[in-house]
């Protein structure tokens, strides 16, 4: 059996796709499919039936989209190999402690090599054993969970043991950098996206200091709705807090756009394609302005760019995070509706004995100070690029720098949140919204010399965004920004 998505290819189609589905599945059908969810107000069903019955169903209703439901795929931690089974025949101690000699639980330790790695988590103790194929292994790497920043330690010789100690993370100070890199100023003047609406679409956001949520939905198969907080990878809260942390007495973290509005969609770990269009459609049924997309799938899906497609009639702008394999742009960042997102990172940003080191790739920008990340997918649908390398922000457990164009796509999330507050006029809630937003990211990218496959049009910043939309505004006037990019007379 496999899973299936049947969606309407027009929203007027809706009753009738019910229908079809429910006669699939109804007493007496000899299928037998099995409905897994269905959400007749967005419009989607998913069945479990043989790849035999869905052909049969696609061929019989033309007017519906019938297509294998493929799983999520998280973004990984860049630039690391397949990790091996605990299996291996040698066997390292390794611990892990603070500059006071304290111990750092929950670490995770990678010792990797060409082409394959191994993995173990560091105890209460700060201590744990990994199991390895020495021979293979020409780097270990330290991830902390939070608080610190990683390490890279060169493997044992002539012991079987390994100690060593990672720096304290200042989230708030280690991006300061950013900020400043960005316009954004970091003593809350200007903008700060008050008033506009962010879903972040990802494992979920949990409650944590500096982090207000309006609203969310969980839709994972067999989870409470209302469970949008729970997030068991960090990797939601983490989006979120780069687009809108808030600083307060305890934590002086801040986010790009404190003063917007976030919405929690949780679609994964687990999560299909079928979960990602039900977010999709949500956002749209709420008007969202903007939906930050820090994942990806494994290919085109047409039940996901259907709905892509109606929440940009609606008005709603997408933001995706291009991928972080050195390839070819993931979808749904390569569609054309959806504003795709590479990353960058800064020099002496980081420790240079930080896994981050390893981030550096071939290109400089004109003054030497950024670089490409060695992981970020490039092509021809890479629009702009952002900070992705060492980036601070919330996790459940705290504060973590990060890598990834997950991380450089919230970055530009958010500054697009800063343009709509400044110009009210652009919200629309139709297509020219979108239209108007992706023409202010690419005209306010400022090109950095690197290939137009890596940086896209450019880096953004918040002066140029907002210059851009202030010029756009003043060429609006009584007249409307049309899907071409042109402007256009009002009919």
């Amino acid at each position: 059996m496999s899973r299936i998505i049947v969606r309407p290819r027009r929203r007027g189609d809706a009753p009738a796709a019910e229908a079809a589905v429910r006669a699939f599945v109804g007493t007496g059908s000899e299928t037998g499919a099995k409905l897994v969810k269905s959400r007749t107000a967005v419009r989607l069903h998913v069945l479990e039936m043989n790849a035999a019955d869905a052909r049969r169903l696609a061929a019989s209703r033309p007017d519906l989209i019938v297509e294998e439901d493929q799983p999520l795929v998280p973004f990984k931690m860049p630039d690391l190999p397949v990790m091996a089974p605990a299996v291996a025949e040698d066997v390292w101690q390794v611990t892990v402690r603070d500059p006071a000699g304290a111990p750092i639980p929950d670490c995770t330790v990678f010792a990797v090599g060409d082409g394959l790695g191994f993995r173990a988590e560091t105890d209460a103790t700060g201590r744990t054993s990994i199991r390895v194929e020495a021979g293979l292994v020409n780097r270990v790497i330290v991830s902390p969970r939070a608080g610190f920043w990683s390490r890279v330690v060169p493997p044992p010789q002539g012991s079987q043991s390994i100690e060593t100690s990672l720096m304290p993370l200042d989230a708030a100070r280690s991006s300061a950098w950013m900020l400043s890199l960005l316009g954004v100023n970091a003593h809350h003047a200007g903008p700060s996206g008050h008033g506009v609406t962010i879903a972040v679409v990802d494992s979920g956001v949990a409650r944590v200091p500096g982090l207000s949520v309006r609203d969310g939905l969980n839709t994972l198969d067999g989870g409470d709705p209302a469970d949008w907080a729970s997030d068991e990878k960090g990797h939601g809260t983490h989006c979120a807090g780069i687009t809108a942390a808030r600083p307060d007495e305890a934590a002086h973290f801040r986010g790009i756009a404190p003063g917007a509005e976030i919405l929690s969609v949780k679609v994964f770990p687990g999560g299909f394609i079928s979960d990602l269009v039900e977010a999709i459609d949500w956002c749209r049924e709420r008007r969202v302005d903007l939906v930050n997309l820090s994942l990806g799938a494994r290919s085109w899906s047409e039940a996901l760019a259907a709905a892509i497609t109606d929440a940009v009639a609606a008005g709603v702008t997408l933001v995706a995070a291009t991928g972080n394999d050195a390839a070819s742009v993931a979808f749904p960042a390569s569609h054309p509706l959806v504003l795709g997102v590479g990353a960058v990172g800064r020099m002496a940003s980081f420790p240079r004995d930080s896994a981050h080191a390893e981030r550096i790739g071939p290109y400089r920008d004109w003054y030497g100070g950024l670089f490409s990340a060695t992981f970020t997918n490039f092509g021809a649908e890479v629009d702009v690029c952002a900070p992705g390398v060492a980036i601070p922000s919330t996790v459940p457990q705290g504060y973590a720098a990060w890598d990834g164009t997950s991380m450089a796509c919230p970055v530009v999330t958010a500054l697009l949140a800063l343009a709509l507050e400044t110009v009210p006029a652009l919200r629309t809630g139709t297509r020219a919204q979108v239209d108007a937003l992706r023409w202010i990211a690419t005209a306010g990218a400022v090109d950095m010399g690197m290939p137009r496959e890596i940086q896209g049009h450019g880096l953004v910043t918040a002066p140029a965004i907002l210059a851009a939309a202030r010029s756009l505004a003043g060429a609006w006037g009584g007249r409307q920004f049309n899907q071409a990019g042109r402007i256009a007379r009002r009919a």
